[in-house]
């Protein structure tokens, strides 16, 4: 009886807490299962927030590549992870002052405070994804002019005396000539330097293309 009595004395605050409907005390936390989980990557979808972010993310890409008028075209993807405030994943299509399209992948953190006109926020890295088909209507022969563009690069590469190389960021337009040749402007990438290129490019044996001729766009 001793033991019941003392029991019941421990169980009467709880008790009087539960009659007046206040909530009981807890030991444990517990986690909503729809929170974001701290050091996890989630793909979400595209806000104005997130928009704003891209924005920033472009400006400071175009600002660092020296990529003129370097507008945003849409967020292709976005992923973010909780960290010390959010770091978010974008891959990102943009356009140059010429209409070429540029495609990226880019990170941001938002640092605690969140965004503020530019405060709180860092482009942490970006690179440039390759597109080797291009934009344009290939008129059903996209695959043979993109082998052609490569090859073209790699025999440009083979005649230059830069330590750098041309990198293929995508064929911006084709003409078929007689014979399967074809004049090709690609768009190219030299470190952080971008230019067009007129190439000319004839077929060989084993459905390789020779480089005839190639000059900067003007």
């Amino acid at each position: 009886m001793a033991a019941c009595a003392r029991r019941a004395k421990r169980m009467a605050p709880f008790l009087h807490l539960a009659a007046n409907n206040h909530a009981l005390p807890v030991t444990t936390l517990a986690l909503n299962s729809m929170s974001p989980l701290l050091g996890g990557k989630s793909e979400r979808a595209v806000d104005d927030h997130a928009q704003q972010l891209a924005q920033y993310a472009v400006g400071e890409i175009g600002a660092k590549t020296n990529v003129a008028d370097l507008s945003l075209v849409r967020v292709s993807k976005l992923s973010t992870q909780v960290v010390a405030g959010i770091k978010y994943y974008f891959e990102l299509e943009t356009k140059d002052k010429a209409g070429a399209t540029r495609h990226y992948e880019a990170q941001v953190w938002e640092k605690p405070g969140g965004y503020d006109n530019g405060a709180n926020v860092e482009l942490l890295n970006y690179k440039e994804a390759p597109q080797t088909n291009g934009s344009v209507d290939m008129s059903g022969h996209s695959e043979d002019w993109a082998v052609a563009a490569q090859s073209a690069v790699a025999q440009i590469n083979m005649r230059s005396n830069s330590l750098i190389p041309y990198e293929l960021v995508e064929v911006k337009s084709s003409s078929a000539l007689e014979g399967g040749a074809a004049n090709l402007v690609l768009q190219l990438k030299r470190g952080d330097k971008h230019e067009a290129m007129n190439v000319h490019v004839e077929p060989r044996d084993g459905g390789r293309f020779g480089l005839v001729n190639f000059a900067p766009v003007n």
